[in-house]
């Protein structure tokens, strides 16, 4: 449920000048951690192979001496979907192959077996690699395992100005759930795009530290619409049903980006106590406020909301505001005959 409420957080933001590349890493973030969500079940469950032994020693063999580069790094991929720890030893040696592609498909596959074998080799590329995407696959890799070991190395090469890299570290400190990686995200500068919140957020979100929540209470009162909701999206992470009252405080925030996203925020932490707030809210004079306010009382599903809903939306000129009302109604009344 959490990765589509962070997909939709920015459906009401669409048309606001780009938006729609901030869009595309929400999503990419949102469906990175759901397929390792999805894997990390699969191994946990222990699935077998699904070919046989001769299949597999085939694969290593040509992992291990074929002389096409895409042969090795397409039999790396297929040891690491069919679940063979066998291969493990080889695919640590592979992360130094001579082909480029070879090394990161190696670097992925030892992450998808979660080869704590291979966090030491790992570390040492991070370290000293100078491929960026060899640097950033290994940093990626060291999440996925979720071995503290990785921890101090991957915060050291935070700062680093690629991009990519400076992404999957931060991917990989929210994964390994650490909370010395708290003060080193938040002392993370926003890129002009603010392209470096959305990760930051949500791995702030994954720690759950206490102590990002004054930082985090900060970015919510920013004017960018990307700083502001990845901050409330965090905090909903962090804090849970505890920033209930916090969130209705912001309500009443001169900031209208603050106002709507601390309206989205309450309608994730589905809690009672944000109904007549949220209803008050209604009459802002900001339409993002309203939208996003209907939309968090649709997710409440409280009566008392049923009234207010109907009335703006049979009065309101506004196009999106009728819409997004209907929705709002329709969900209510479901949740009630269900």
């Amino acid at each position: 449920m959490r990765d589509s409420k962070f997909q939709s957080c920015f459906e009401t933001e669409t048309q606001k000048q780009g938006a729609s590349q901030h869009m595309k890493i929400i999503i990419l973030l949102v469906g990175l951690l759901l397929l390792i969500s999805l894997t990390s079940k699969s191994n946990a469950q222990g699935a077998p192979p699904t070919t046989g032994s001769e299949k597999l020693a085939e694969l290593r063999t040509t992992l291990a001496e074929s002389k096409n580069a895409d042969d090795r790094a397409s039999a790396a991929r297929l040891l690491a979907q069919l679940g063979d720890r066998q291969s493990i030893k080889l695919l640590v040696k592979s992360i130094n192959d001579t082909d480029a592609n070879v090394r990161e498909q190696s670097i992925l596959a030892l992450g998808q077996l979660r080869a704590r074998e291979a966090v030491t080799p790992l570390i040492d590329l991070l370290k000293t690699s100078t491929e960026a995407r060899i640097k950033a696959a290994s940093a990626f890799v060291l999440g996925l395992i979720r071995d503290r070991r990785a921890v101090e190395p991957l915060i050291a090469e935070l700062t680093s100005a690629e991009p990519l890299l400076q992404r999957n570290i931060t991917v990989a400190l929210g994964l390994l759930g650490d909370k010395r990686a708290v003060e080193p995200l938040l002392s993370l500068p926003h890129d002009p795009d603010h392209q470096t919140c959305a990760p930051i957020a949500i791995a702030l979100g994954q720690i759950k530290s206490d102590f990002a929540t004054v930082k985090l209470f900060e970015w919510l009162n920013s004017d960018d619409f990307d700083v502001c909701r990845n901050a409330a999206i965090a905090l909903v992470m962090v804090g849970g049903k505890r920033q209930v009252m916090p969130l209705i405080g912001v309500l009443k925030n001169q900031n209208a980006v603050s106002r709507g996203s601390a309206a989205y925020a309450l309608g994730l932490l589905n809690d009672k106590r944000a109904v007549e707030p949220l209803i008050a809210l209604l009459r802002d004079s900001d339409i993002r406020v309203r939208l996003n306010t209907i939309d968090a009382l649709g997710r409440l599903n409280d009566r008392r909301a049923v009234e207010p809903l109907r009335f703006f939306t049979l009065t309101d000129d506004n196009a999106a505001i009728v819409e997004h009302g209907k929705a709002a109604l329709a969900r209510i009344q479901n949740a009630r005959t269900n």
